[in-house]
């Protein structure tokens, strides 16, 4: 856990998405089938719960806006339009997918 992002992290509300990403995060598939490493991206996902602010749909894009969160897992559209009213937030690339972190 890092101290600093303490209540400050936005999640979807998909949980297809969120094992994904931290599937691809070890490198492996989304697709990944491996009981293995669908643990090890389940443990992944606990470890961060400290840092969580909200797992939602909607409310992530204002939220952002208005600073009230530090990063979000968000899809592409809403990054630009959260970049569009906040010119703090940059995107952290991810590859072969729809999601970005903002």
């Amino acid at each position: 856990m890092d101290i600093r992002l303490a209540n400050n992290i936005l999640l979807i509300d998909g949980a297809r998405e969120m094992m994904g990403i931290a599937l691809q995060s070890e490198g492996n598939s989304v697709n990944d089938t491996n009981e293995v490493n669908l643990n090890l991206a389940e443990r992944k996902l606990e470890l961060l719960h400290p840092n969580v602010k909200a797992i939602n749909a909607d409310e992530k894009k204002m939220l952002m806006i208005n600073n009230e969160a530090w990063a979000s897992v968000v899809f592409s559209g809403d990054a630009k339009a959260i970049m569009g009213e906040n010119e703090k937030y940059g995107i952290c690339p991810t590859e072969r997918r729809n999601e970005s972190m903002v």
